[in-house]
């Protein structure tokens, strides 16, 4: 799965919500910490399954193939409203597989722009397909916004059962919650542009009144725990990339976008699709969205460009469109065998087995202190481990290294009983700390004050 750096997280939230928090306990910020609501997925999969027995990072892959489902059928609900019989297959093609050229720069040649990164191999918000290979809440994300477009279809065509896609962006508000300026930017458009009916406004009042405070109370974290919100990757979704990546669509989104504009007596489900890309192409390239976490408004606009793809596709003779869908698939083949061959030539995807090792023997021993050590060591360790259940702050890791090499590296922990595991990822930073060996596994050392 996708998100080296995430997926120990979402681990800590199941295993904590096993234990029976509604709340994730973030012990690693010292003392005094912290309680709050995050990443409802989680806490619900914990409670709704703990009782199986299974390891949080089993219930995690059970989780994945639910969300894997529900992502599948709830973005086929939306593209079957969205277009008329005879494109709704080519349209959910387009959202689930297709690709572009990315695999043509994996490379990342910098441009005028910025560096072209190859999203249709590499991107997890990028199709459904890609979003489907990454954490579960990534899949459900799409559920969610793929419910709630089919909701507003519904009630631009007065029926009230449309309503029900309210909760769909009301669940996607609990956990992703950046996500939602642009889908209600979007609904809104969408009812100004081309459906002005009562069920449509109550449609939009509900989804409002359910999920902007979900990104209220999120903000009001920030001065209580770190959000990064700045990501590497989040610059590479930038235009170039786009371009390249959805390069053997484009001309159809474009002629699936002019029909939409010039035929409006027509299904309006284009005209949503156009407003939904417009807005996450808006928001994610937005010079003071770009460089950070919110250009994940992306996610589930696939969607949307597979039913403009449709639009144009379909004018296209039957021959020509199936040499075009063949070289679609070519990305996401690629991708394919990119995850299974370079795989292990990647460091920050696999972990020396002595850290592994290292985990069971925490585990075996019911240990419950706090891991310290690099970015992926405090991660995975504690993830695979019964260890602290806390996610770590990776920007105070240098100052950590720095005390633990001073006369006094037990002042150096957040708290008096942290472990220090000090292996492969750690000697880059010098000799080990003088500090208590508890254990050895090789040459990586687990390490008390």
């Amino acid at each position: 799965m996708w998100g080296v750096y995430d997926i120990p997280r979402y681990v800590l939230l199941t295993r904590q919500a096993e234990a029976g928090a509604w709340l994730f306990d973030n012990r690693l910020q010292g003392p005094q910490h912290n309680l709050f609501l995050l990443y409802t997925p989680y806490l619900l999969l914990g409670h709704g399954l703990g009782w199986t027995g299974l390891s949080a990072l089993a219930l995690m892959e059970v989780a994945r193939w639910i969300a894997f489902a529900a992502a599948l059928a709830a973005g086929w609900l939306f593209v079957r409203s969205a277009l008329a019989p005879g494109r709704r297959a080519l349209g959910y093609f387009c959202a689930v597989l297709a690709g572009g050229l990315g695999f043509l720069f994996l490379s990342h040649p910098d441009t005028p722009f910025g560096p072209v990164s190859a999203l249709d191999v590499t991107g997890p918000s990028f199709t459904l397909m890609n979003s489907l290979n990454m954490a579960p809440h990534v899949a459900l994300a799409v559920a969610g916004l793929a419910l709630y477009g089919w909701g507003l279809l519904a009630a631009a065509e007065g029926r009230r059962r449309g309503w029900w896609g309210a909760l769909g962006l009301a669940a996607v508000a609990s956990f992703h919650a950046f996500v939602v300026p642009a889908a209600l930017l979007a609904g809104g458009i969408f009812f100004l542009w081309r459906a002005r009916r009562r069920e449509l406004f109550v449609m939009l009042a509900l989804s409002s009144l359910l999920s902007i405070p979900f990104g209220l109370y999120l903000l009001s974290l920030s001065a209580t725990y770190y959000v990064r919100w700045r990501q590497d990757f989040a610059e590479l979704e930038n235009l170039p990339s786009i371009l390249v990546s959805r390069a053997l669509l484009w001309p159809f989104i474009v002629i699936g976008a002019v029909s939409a504009i010039r035929a409006p007596e027509r299904r309006p489900g284009p005209a949503l699709a156009l407003c939904w890309a417009g807005c996450a192409l808006a928001f994610d390239l937005f010079p003071p969205f770009a460089s950070t976490e919110l250009h994940r408004t992306v996610e589930g606009s696939a969607l949307a460009y597979g039913v403009l793809a449709a639009e144009g596709l379909a004018a296209v003779a039957l021959r020509w469109r199936l040499y075009l869908v063949g070289a679609a698939l070519i990305s996401p083949l690629l991708q394919s065998a990119l995850l299974l061959a370079a795989g292990p030539y990647d460091r920050e995807a696999f972990l020396p087995v002595e850290y592994y090792r290292v985990a069971a023997r925490l585990d075996r021993e019911h240990v419950t202190r706090c891991v310290l050590g690099a970015d992926l060591t405090m991660m995975w360790v504690s993830a695979f481990s019964g260890t602290c259940d806390a996610q770590t702050d990776i920007t105070k890791l240098p100052g950590i290294f720095e005390a633990l090499r001073s006369g006094n590296p037990a002042a150096a922990l957040p708290q008096p009983d942290d472990l220090v595991v000090w292996g492969p990822f750690e000697r880059p930073n010098g000799p080990p700390p003088a500090l208590r060996e508890v254990a050895r596994d090789g040459s990586t050392l687990i390490l008390s004050p």
